[in-house]
């Protein structure tokens, strides 16, 4: 929702309304500033985005915003020096580091404008560039939705100054300023009057409970808000009136509520405006009453959905099929619009996919709004998303890929964050060391209390190469389960480095090589039971070639005797001499 100072020439009216709707569905950051450069009312991009307390916001400078984090100065130069130059500034870049360090560029387009009551505003419309990339249609758009700021308010606005008497109370005020608007109200121009007391132009204004009214808000220094009648001075109307201090004096933001008629034509005038507004926009705009029938639609939506006014009107788009997200097909009963008319609340950024034909597929992002007007009941807003849900659902493919490599490589992967130190595990990974799904703590002690205590140095060692030398870094080490069983893991890491050469990440994969250590130990054992029965074998062919030489001899002795007895004996002494050779040859 936006949020709105009491001063602002948003506080009253139906438009008001409708205004506030259309600010809290756009996407982009938001601002409005007074002439001071006082905030008069943000939405809620601008609250989320840039984290600011809404109570310490509306009615303070701009530059004290979040401690002063917005005094800059690029910014005071472009408020002060250039945007007095110009009523419309575009694209101008800000860099600047905010109060929780974080560097952002961002983009800024100014649109200085006076509503109808006159009133100078300042739009602000920002857009963090390294995140968003706009189109022209949407810059386009964001221009069109800041114009119904100063386009649909039917407030009258000035400011006064009190008078004191030398006693110290308050006599009279002078005027300082009035817009467009109230210089209609009074019939006075704003040149003739600056400087003058109220008393000199309205003489019984002191007598009025209006004078009473604005002398409260300066002594209590309060918001103050009444319904009153001034019937003198040539005036004979009912206001609605509320008064806000500010320094130095009051602004008063006044609207005539005399007669119906008028109020109800100002509302069409105010409705046509709108439409206006709507024809030219790049979003899909359009209307339901309360028979839940569209009585507008702008030309955008006919485009997006590829209906015709008359095909809208006789409600055609109910033939069609609706799906979610999923895939799921949505009821008619259950679509945003639907459900904002049954709750009565309203349903923002949901994805509806819309099936053309049977071939044809376009995706939307939808925000039912309902509204409170007579004939009006509900404002849907419908952006084309089909690219966008395209590049997604690629994406979505991609990373299902991913993680079915994963589980059939049996590569588990990693992301240790060196600036929070918290370290990311796949499920694949976590198995690896032991761990059910979810179990790892999520930090690089962790880790490190996993590995084998004999193996844990040396893969410490070479995650430090990788910080050191930027290289991409591998290692073998062991990691024991709670089980008490050991496996074997390889991993592969790389640092990544910021623009300004800062350490930020380190991300790496690890394999299960278990089955390829116990191959290999296999494979050693085998090959020193093939030296050692080698050794053996050799061994015993040693102890083969000495038998098989004494055997040899052993023959030779024999054919040598077997020779002897082949001749006459001549006496026994030399059969004698023949044994004991053999003897000792034995």
């Amino acid at each position: 929702m936006t949020a709105n100072s009491d001063g602002s020439c948003l506080e009253t009216t139906s438009t008001k309304l409708l205004l506030e709707s259309i600010m809290d569905i756009i996407q982009e950051p938001l601002i409005v500033l007074d002439a001071n450069l006082r905030v008069i009312t943000f939405n809620d991009s601008f609250l989320n985005y840039f984290n600011v307390d809404p109570s310490d916001t509306v009615g303070n400078l701009i530059y004290d915003l979040n401690n002063g984090e917005w005094d800059t100065p690029d910014l005071r130069r472009l408020l002060k020096d250039i945007l007095p130059e110009s009523s419309l500034i575009r694209n101008y870049e800000l860099n600047h580091i905010f109060e929780n360090g974080t560097p952002k560029t961002l983009n800024l387009n100014i649109q200085k404008f006076e509503c109808e009551d006159q009133k100078p505003m300042i739009l602000i419309s920002i857009m963090d560039i390294p995140k968003h990339k706009k189109t022209e249609e949407k810059l386009q758009a964001n221009e069109k939705r800041s114009q119904t700021v100063q386009e649909n308010s039917l407030d009258g606005f000035k400011i006064l100054k009190p008078v004191y008497d030398d006693q110290g109370e308050i006599i009279d005020f002078s005027y300082i300023y009035q817009n467009t608007q109230a210089t209609k109200n009074n019939g006075l121009k704003s040149e003739e009057i600056i400087g003058l007391h109220m008393g000199e132009l309205w003489p019984t204004f002191p007598k009025t409970n209006f004078f009473n009214m604005y002398k409260k808000a300066v002594n209590t220094q309060k918001v103050v808000k009444f319904e009153d009648h001034y019937s003198s001075d040539r005036i004979d109307d009912w206001f609605y009136v509320t008064v806000t201090p500010i320094p130095d004096g009051i602004a008063i933001s006044t609207q005539i509520v005399t007669a119906h008629k008028k109020a109800q034509e100002k509302l069409v005038e105010s409705e046509e405006k709108l439409k206006t507004l709507f024809e030219n926009l790049s979003v899909g705009i359009s209307v339901i009453d309360h028979e839940r029938k569209v009585i507008y639609e702008n030309p955008a939506l006919e485009k997006i959905l590829g209906l015709s006014e008359t095909e809208l009107k006789l409600g055609k788009y109910a033939e069609r099929k609706y799906y979610n997200s999923d895939y799921a097909e949505i009821p008619i009963s259950e679509l945003p619009s639907s459900l904002a008319f049954d709750k009565l609340t309203p349903i923002k950024d949901v994805e509806v996919g819309v099936l053309i034909d049977n071939n044809n597929m376009i995706w939307t992002n939808v925000s039912a709004i309902p509204l409170a007007f007579p004939d009006w009941k509900m404002l849907l807003v419908t952006y084309d998303i089909t690219k966008r849900k395209k590049v997604e659902e690629q994406l979505k493919e991609s990373y299902e890929r991913f993680n079915l490599a994963q589980k059939v490589s049996n590569i588990g992967t990693f992301e240790w964050n060196i600036q929070t130190g918290v370290n990311i595990w796949t499920p694949e990974l976590e198995a690896m060391y032991g761990l059910k799904e979810g179990e790892f703590s999520g930090t690089q002690e962790a880790w490190e209390e996993l590995i084998h205590p004999d193996d844990m140095q040396k893969a410490i060692n070479g995650v430090d190469i990788a910080l050191k030398t930027g290289e991409p870094t591998e290692s073998e080490f062991r990691v024991k389960w709670a089980d008490g069983s050991v496996h074997w893991l390889m991993g592969r890491w790389q640092v990544i480095r910021g623009d300004d050469g800062e350490l930020l990440k380190l991300i790496g994969i690890n394999v299960d090589i278990t089955a390829l250590k116990e191959y290999e130990s296999k494979q050693q054992h085998l090959l020193e039971n093939e030296k050692k029965l080698t050794s053996k074998l050799h061994i015993s062919n040693q102890e083969l070639e000495k038998v098989n030489i004494e055997l040899i001899h052993q023959q030779n002795v024999q054919n040598k005797l077997i020779k002897s007895w082949r001749f006459p004996i001549r006496n026994w002494n030399s059969l004698h001499m023949l044994q004991a050779t053999t003897s000792r040859n034995h």
